[in-house]
């Protein structure tokens, strides 16, 4: 029983990193409909500009986070603005930019190789880890840093996506951009408010993870962004505050629909559900799923999570 409870704390640890990151990636992807691969290249430079202030020029553990905050949410917000911008006012379809997006990926991917290069460095505060003892369980610091970290940023988002004008509004954008745009919401500034609030996330859970594990490497962002992939495959885009996915959702007509989106509330949430099935199935090779497969259960389903991107336990959810 000590093993199972030690092994239920270490799973909870490490799935409250990667429900921040998925939930950055489901965000992003909700008010862009792009599969942002290029999640996983700010992932990693987030991790080094944080090693960089905290370890390289030692200027303590607040900087080191504040640093990869300031460098992931001005990277995405820039992707955002070079190339998903212009591609969505070229009408580009979703899957050109998300190839677009994986291109990304690889390229920050060695430019930071090339800056800090290719071995794996210590990412560390300094000092000694100390180690708390519940019993038969053991968990350090930076554990504890870590689920506090995802539970009180679990609490900001789920306020700010609920109760707030500024977060209904994305998540009304999210459901219908194009109308969303006709009744006079600023889109584009909305996207980029996404992509500043999804990278930044990405950029914390970089640091928590680097300060878990105690190393980072320039390939780091590879596996990570495969595991959010998995993460919003199986939980769905719905169990984010942007988005919520109904079973049958309701039919509206223009009116009513406009109504609804000017009050942050509508039912078209199989919208996300739709583009995100069809990028999956367009980008996911054999070689993905196969190092996919490899992070999980090796009884589990792909081919369900892949056909049932909205959740794989859909079923025991809707009546």
């Amino acid at each position: 029983m000590s093993v199972l409870a030690q092994f239920a704390v270490n799973g909870i640890v490490a799935g409250s990193v990667y429900a921040l990151i998925a939930l950055g990636f489901a965000l992003i992807f909700t008010a862009s409909r792009v599969f942002h691969f290029a999640h996983g290249g700010v992932y990693t430079l987030s991790a080094f500009a944080g090693y960089t202030a905290l370890v390289t020029f030692k200027l303590g553990l607040v900087a080191g986070f504040l640093a990869a905050i300031l460098v992931a949410a001005i990277i995405g917000v820039l992707i955002n603005i070079l190339l998903y911008e212009p591609m969505k006012a070229g009408g580009v379809s979703p899957f050109v930019a998300m190839i677009s997006s994986f291109g990304v990926l690889i390229i920050i991917t060695h430019m930071t190789a090339m800056v800090w290069g290719s071995n794996p460095v210590v990412l560390s505060r300094g000092g000694q880890t100390t180690v708390y003892r519940l019993g038969s369980i053991y968990t350090t610091d930076a554990q504890l840093l870590i689920i506090g970290f995802a539970a009180a940023l679990a609490i900001v988002l789920y306020v700010f996506f609920r109760h707030m004008r500024l977060g209904i509004a994305i998540r009304a954008m999210g459901n219908d951009s194009e109308l969303a745009e006709v009744v006079g919401m600023p889109a584009k500034r909305l996207r980029n408010i996404s992509f500043i609030v999804g990278s930044a996330l990405v950029g914390i859970s970089a640091m928590l993870i680097g300060l878990n594990v105690g190393i980072i490497d320039f390939n780091m962002g590879m596996d990570i962004i495969l595991m959010a992939t998995v993460a919003m495959i199986i939980e769905g885009t719905a169990k984010t505050p942007a988005v919520r996915l109904s079973c049958e959702p309701p039919v509206y007509d223009e009116a009513q629909l406009t109504s609804l989106i000017l009050a942050g509330h509508t039912g078209s949430e199989r919208i996300a559900v739709r583009d995100l099935n069809r990028q999956i199935s367009g980008l996911l090779s054999a070689v993905v799923i196969r190092k996919i497969r490899e992070q999980l259960a090796p009884g589990l389903p792909i081919d369900v999570a892949m056909s049932r991107p909205h959740s794989i336990l859909a079923r025991f959810e809707c009546t």
